[in-house]
């Protein structure tokens, strides 16, 4: 072998399964987006983006900055920190869920109002269950993504296959569906991998100082990212509300399409 060429087998599978979790998503969003589009009608596919918007702005209430410190934590064995700060970050949440119920009551449209409300309740447990892919990702269990990512997005087109091509339902419920499902399937992941790695690592003290610590990086992180994190929903929720639900649709479709395509090549 070439003295200036080494072949890394772990970094080579680690390469690998990023392909194939960034093909799972690529795919799976296309194919959703084909569903979605030909039976929804553009304004009421609108609504989803909207409320999805709507719910990232809230989602700085639980700090999503401490989300990029994880895998460091892992690597030193510190998933009990982890854990902890993600318990604190969903107290901290409560102010989130108060600000999408009393926006909701702003709301005039029916639909939209019922669709915010159950957002309002589910996206404490939404965001802070997908802190499962940092986690695995600090753990080195590459494999495990993979396998959550295609299982995850095979039941998601099931339930997207079910709700509007059987039952030809409306927005609201395709909305509802897809986000109660994600819940149901992200927090089972998180809690299984929380109690398995607990186990394995003997963690079982809670150290309030490094909780703290943790918690206020990934603060000073989430007020650093603020602009990022709220431009774009913030673009959503401006055409939304002045202008129209089938601009929200048009707008986000080509961002998702763009956004897909540029993951894939990154990871390639």
């Amino acid at each position: 072998m070439n003295k200036y060429f080494t072949f890394d087998k772990d970094i080579a599978n680690k390469q690998l399964f990023s392909l194939m979790v960034s093909i799972v998503n690529v795919v799976n969003g296309f194919i959703i987006l084909m569903i979605s589009t030909r039976y929804l009608p553009v304004e009421e596919y609108g609504n989803s983006f909207y409320i999805i918007s709507i719910m990232a702005v809230a989602r700085v209430t639980i700090f999503p900055g401490f989300e990029k410190t994880i895998p460091g934590y892992i690597v030193k064995g510190d998933l009990m920190t982890v854990h902890s700060v993600n318990l604190k970050s969903a107290k901290f949440g409560i102010f989130g869920l108060v600000g999408l119920v009393s926006y909701g009551l702003l709301i005039k449209d029916t639909d939209l109002k019922l669709m915010l409300f159950a957002a309002s309740f589910l996206y404490i447990p939404f965001y802070l269950s997908q802190r499962i892919f940092q986690i695995l990702a600090g753990l080195e269990k590459f494999y495990d993504i993979f396998l959550i990512r295609l299982i995850a997005s095979i039941i998601l087109l099931i339930i997207n296959f079910l709700v509007l091509v059987i039952l030809n339902a409306n927005a609201k419920l395709y909305f509802i569906a897809n986000l109660s499902t994600s819940v149901l399937i992200f927090s089972s992941v998180y809690f299984y991998y929380i109690k398995k790695e607990i186990s394995v690592l003997h963690q079982s003290k809670i150290h309030n100082e490094k909780i703290h610590s943790a918690l206020t990086k990934g603060k000073q992180m989430t007020y650093a990212g603020l602009p990022t994190m709220l431009l774009d929903p913030l673009i959503t929720i401006y055409i939304g509300n002045l202008i129209s639900m089938s601009d929200v649709s048009i707008y986000n479709i080509a961002k998702n399409i763009f956004s897909m395509t540029g993951n894939l090549i990154k990871s390639a």
